[in-house]
Order: structure tokens, then C-alpha cells, then sequence
């Protein structure tokens, strides 16, 4: 209906153009301008004329399309009903079905990309290397100034190299390394699994005790400059490491907010506390409990308790013959306490803070009298506590106090105390520097009264900055 409409218009046009054109060369004399206007009409028309024709041809298309889907077209619904509201919708559909089918198209295409790494000489697998330095300016106020103990001076402690890789999903690795002047150790050396225990980590290689909290650290992340008195005089210069395996496991809230269990099996090459180099097949044993609490969201508290045990006798020794023999069976016992509290407000986290630790030792070591041949122990306490806040974003400041009996024998007339208050600045967090005086009172060491002024700088470049581990 709608193609027989428009072939009638088009007929009655044309024989209406001829007609005026016609009657316009009849009449006399002819108007030229007249004709020129109906000759501009004609081609207007005859452009008409052509759009029509193309609107024809595209309503043709889309009818052969709806055939072959099934589906009327756009102007078969106007024919049957003249009903635009459902060209409309007609309309509408097509347009959606349209979409869908590119956005299926789109995601066929995008689930069937492959993307491949570009990376030249695997440098996606190399370890993160880290160089931390760290120099001690140490000035004894009182005389004499240079005795059997701490000197007065200039003394660059370390050069500490960390490097560490995730080797894969499972397995996670770390080497450090200490360069002093005239000596390169090698501090730790370790593997982390996770894949060997389910719901554990098992560590193995070289690393340090995990006694208490602090133990664990490296010199330049104390948050002092030096080890606490009572750590260095109970579990020996330095602290304690070893060689062997460390189980940890997590805990689902048994009796705290998070939990988690310690064991470890060492090596007792500590010649401090165990038998040293002729440690034999006995190991030391060692277990930390930590209990964490979350207190609110500002503050958290944690526990810590820690038992060890391991043999202080040689095995395979020569007497005096040259015949190999193992000493009777003699064990050294630490037990240990650590206490956590830490407040950071949220929304302050950067400028301020507030920490308190502590943590109390008690060893007790059997030895043997070489006079009276019979055993004897060593049994000695001692414990620090120090408090620290941040002020600014820069700014800490902390006091920590220190006491400790002597290792050795019969020592509970014997004692040390320490005060030493210090003050951190963060220039950024890569360089510190810090100052810290330290007064030191002893009532059987040479040098009974000390007063020590520190001056602390450490830096370091590279991904892991004064780590705490």
C-alpha cells in the first residue's frame, strides 16, 4: 500500500511540473523568470524523487532480513496495523538483539586472549636486594674513658646485605649477610614452606631464636641502639640463632583473638649456653606461644611465653689418651615472658603512636666444677622494660630500664642496672639517626658507675628498610 501511494505522488508531480511548463511557453509573451522558478521545482522534485526510491530499497532489506528470522518488519507492522508504537518496539528489539550478539562476540573474543610476560633474562625471578648500614658513635662520660668494656669511639658495627626471593606460591627465601671491618658473615640463611605442614610454615636453614620478640631483630632495627644488658648477659652476646627447622602454625582463636605456636629444633652450637662445636646429635628444642588481642581498633596487647631446652655437654672429645668419648649428659633450661602494647589511632597513624615492651629471662645452665668433678648451675634472672612514643610524623621518643643478675655461679648478690632514655628522628624511611644516654650501674663489674652518650646513624637502600625479622 505504502509503495503504490508513493509511485501515485511521483505520477502526479511529473504531470503537474509538464502541465505548467506548458502552459507557460503557450501563453505570450513567455515570463522567463517564471519558468526558471518551475525548472529550480522540478529538481528539487527529482531529488525527492531519489531519496524515496533509496528509503524503498532499504525497506525492501530489512524486509528479506525479517523473513529470514522469522520475524515481521518494521513496515509490514505499519501495513498490517499502521501502528507506530509497534515500529517502536520492533525497533528496539532488533537494536537489542544486536548488542547481544556483539558483546557475546566481544567476550568469546576476550576469554580466547593469551597474555605472555615479556621479560628479558627472567629478571621477574631475581632476588630483592637490600644494603642496610649501620654506625655507632659511642663517648663514655667518666673516666677512664677505655677499659676491658665498652670502648669510647667511632665504630661502623655493619654493613647488613639482605636479599630475598619468592621462589614460588609455596617456598619463600632470605640470606643476609654482615661485612664488618675484617670479617663477612654470614648472619641468616633460610627457607620458608608452605606446602610441607597444611595450616603450618616450615622454616629451615640458619635464622634466629624465635625467644621472646627482640631476639629475632638485627642490630640496626632495635628500637635502641644496643641489645637489652639482661638479653646479651642471659642468652648470650648477640642473642641466640642456630641452624635447624622452625614449625609455626596459627591457631583459630582458642582462648585470644589470634594465636600462634613455635617449634623449633636447633643445632646447640651456642657455646654460650650449650655445648658449642661438639653439640653432637641432641638438639635444642624451643617453643613460643604468642596470643595476640585486639583490644580495640586503635590498640592491640600481646602475649608471649617461651620454654627451651638443650645439652651443655660435649660428645666425641678426646681425654687425655686420645681416645673419643661423651661427657655425661648435662642440659641448659631458659624459660621466658613477653608483654606487647601498642596504641595507634587510626586516623593519626603517621604522627602518633605509643608502645610499651617487656620481657623477663630466667636460664638455668648445669656445668661441671673441674675441681670437685661434681655439677653445679648456673641460675640467673633478668628482664627490660622500655616505653616509646611518636610526637610527629618525624619525632620518637623512649626510656628503657634494664636489670640482670651475672652468668655465673652463686650471683644473687650480684647486679646491673641501666637507664637509658633516647630520642629517634626519621628523616625519612631510609635514614635515622639517634640519640641515647645510657647510665649504667654495676656492683661488681670493674667500672661500677658508667655514663654513656650515643649517637646512632643508620641508612640503607634498597625494597626492605630496618626490617624487624
Amino acid at each position: 500500500m505504502f509503495n503504490k501511494f508513493k509511485y501515485l505522488l511521483t505520477v502526479i508531480l511529473a504531470l503537474s511540473i509538464f502541465y505548467n511548463i506548458d502552459a507557460v511557453r503557450a501563453s505570450e509573451p513567455q515570463d522567463a523568470a517564471r519558468i526558471e522558478k518551475l525548472e529550480k521545482h522540478l529538481l528539487e522534485l527529482t531529488a525527492a524523487l531519489e531519496k524515496m526510491n533509496g528509503e524503498m530499497a532499504e525497506l525492501k532489506k530489512e524486509r528479506k532480513f525479517a523473513a529470514s528470522k522469522g520475524e515481521p518488519s518494521q513496515s509490514q507492522a505499519a501495513a498490517d496495523g499502521n501502528d507506530e508504537l509497534a515500529v517502536i518496539r520492533n525497533r528496539a528489539k532488533s537494536a537489542a538483539v544486536a548488542k547481544s550478539s556483539e558483546a557475546s562476540g566481544t567476550s568469546a573474543s576476550v576469554a580466547s586472549k593469551t597474555f605472555k610476560g615479556g621479560e628479558r633474562a627472567q629478571q621477574a625471578i631475581n632476588p630483592e636486594v637490600s644494603v642496610t648500614f649501620d654506625h655507632l658513635s659511642s663517648y663514655k662520660l667518666n673516666s677512664p674513658h677505655n677499659y676491658a668494656g665498652m670502648r669510647s669511639g667511632e665504630n661502623f658495627r655493619m654493613a647488613g646485605i639482605h636479599m630475598q626471593s619468592e621462589m614460588d606460591p609455596y617456598s619463600f627465601g632470605k640470606l643476609t649477610f654482615a661485612a664488618k671491618e675484617g670479617a663477612f658473615e654470614m648472619g641468616e640463611a633460610y627457607a620458608i614452606f608452605s606446602n610441607i605442614i597444611p595450616g603450618a610454615t616450615v622454616t629451615a636453614g640458619k635464622f634466629r631464636s624465635q625467644f621472646g620478640v627482640i631476639n629475632r631483630w638485627h642490630l640496626p632495627a632495635l628500637d635502641t641502639c644496643l641489645h637489652p644488658i639482661s638479653l646479651s648477659t642471659i642468652l648470650g652476646p648477640g642473642g641466640l640463632a642456630g641452624k635447624g627447622f622452625s614449625i609455626d602454625y596459627n591457631v583459630k582463636r582458642p582462648w585470644s583473638d589470634a594465636n600462634q605456636i613455635t617449634l623449633q629444633l636447633q643445632r646447640a652450637d651456642n657455646a654460650y649456653l650449650f655445648s658449642g662445636a661438639d653439640s653432637g646429635h641432641i638438639p635444642s628444642v624451643l617453643l613460643h606461644v604468642k596470643n595476640y588481642y585486639d583490644l580495640s581498633r586503635d590498640k592491640y596487647f600481646e602475649l608471649g611465653l617461651t620454654g627451651m631446652i638443650g645439652p651443655n655437654s660435649r660428645f666425641g672429645i678426646n681425654n687425655p689418651a686420645g681416645e673419643a668419648f661423651d661427657e655425661a649428659k648435662r642440659f641448659t633450661k631458659l624459660a621466658g615472658i613477653d608483654l606487647t602494647y601498642f596504641y595507634e589511632p587510626v586516623n593519626r597513624a603517621r604522627y602518633r603512636n605509643f608502645l610499651w615492651r617487656t620481657e623477663l629471662y630466667h636460664a638455668n645452665k648445669e656445668i661441671l666444677n673441674a675441681a670437685s668433678g661434681k655439677n653445679e648451675n648456673i641460675n640467673t634472672f633478668g628482664g627490660y622494660t622500655y616505653f616509646q612514643r611518636k610526637t610527629s610524623e618525624q619525632w620518637e621518643q623512649g626510656i628503657k630500664l634494664d636489670y640482670t643478675h651475672p652468668f655465673q655461679v652463686d650471683n644473687k648478690r650480684f647486679r646491673t642496672y641501666a637507664i637509658s632514655p633516647y630520642l629517634n628522628f626519621w628523616q625519612s624511611p631510609w635514614v635515622r639517626t639517634r640519640l641515647q644516654y645510657d647510665y649504667i650501674n654495676s656492683n661488681f663489674a670493674p667500672q661500677r658507675i658508667e655514663h654513656r652518650a650515643n649517637l646512632q646513624l643508620t641508612w640503607s637502600f634498597g625494597p626492605h628498610k630496618h626490617e624487624k625479622y
